[in-house]
């Protein structure tokens, strides 16, 4: 299993992000990896490279780098990941598709804002969408609006979806979390239940998140989610009063497999 996935960023923005997992085993807890190039007269090093400079959001190594208790050139576990290219492989960017974000049964409002965002990314060249796993995607939170601006400290930044099941007396629990913090930070966004005899979705709840809607485009838009991520979407609209045509009573074949699968487990 690759632990260090490669975001694809505009090569003018001189910096490379990876999303990292936390730990070998477990859950697919990530973090994310910042890498940037400074010149000379910029340089702030903390590595051997003195052009380069790492940085993780995971708190525990935020907080080595703050207490200053180790040497300048430290550098975490999950940075030192993104140096192995046997670790490290490129996010997949699906291909998002007007007329199905149309059709999702979410609310205008989030609509508007996804086709915002989707709008500042697409003048970025950067994928508001990025798959890292079978269970987590990256979605951009905010985009800096002039890469000169020396007022604008981040150009560029995302939050991590993750998608879980867990098994239920009655079938498998859904969950969906979001680490931006206006999303609850990890709080879930999304739950249901899947009932395996019925093949019915039972209890859910929703929270506006505009990452997990951009996340449902991106699902519905490239057939290639469908198996992980296809049964979130189901969910969705079977509680939604204005379904989709194209949305037939049973599962495809690969969201079958995948519930199958996630039971044995």
């Amino acid at each position: 299993m690759h632990q260090a996935v490669a975001l694809q960023l505009p090569p003018f923005m001189e910096k490379s992000i990876f999303s990292v997992r936390r730990s070998k085993g477990g859950k697919d807890h990530r973090c994310f990896v910042r890498c940037e190039t400074f010149s000379e007269g910029e340089s702030r090093a903390i590595n051997k490279n003195p052009t380069i400079i790492f940085s993780c959001d995971f708190p525990p190594c935020v907080t080595i780098q703050e207490l200053g208790e180790y040497p300048q050139d430290y550098v975490c576990e999950h940075a030192k990941l993104c140096h192995s290219q046997s670790c490290v492989k490129r996010a997949a960017t699906p291909l998002l598709r007007r007329e199905k974000l149309d059709k999702l049964p979410i609310s205008q409002e989030i609509k508007d804002s996804i086709n915002e965002l989707q709008l500042k990314c697409h003048a970025k060249e950067v994928s508001l969408v990025q798959v890292l796993s079978s269970e987590s995607l990256a979605v951009v939170e905010q985009l800096g609006a002039n890469e000169d601006n020396t007022l604008v400290t981040d150009a560029v930044s995302f939050v991590h979806v993750r998608f879980e099941k867990s098994k239920a007396l009655t079938g498998i629990q859904l969950q969906v979390f979001c680490s931006g913090r206006p999303c609850a930070a990890w709080n879930p966004v999304f739950s249901a239940n899947y009932e395996s005899v019925a093949k019915t979705f039972s209890n859910l709840r929703l929270a506006n998140c505009v990452h997990f809607a951009a996340c449902l485009w991106a699902t519905a838009s490239d057939d290639s989610l469908d198996r992980d991520f296809g049964l979130y979407l189901r969910a969705l609209r079977s509680f939604s009063s204005t379904l989709s045509v194209e949305t037939g009573p049973g599962l495809s074949a690969a969201a079958e497999n995948s519930i199958a699968h996630s039971l044995v487990d």
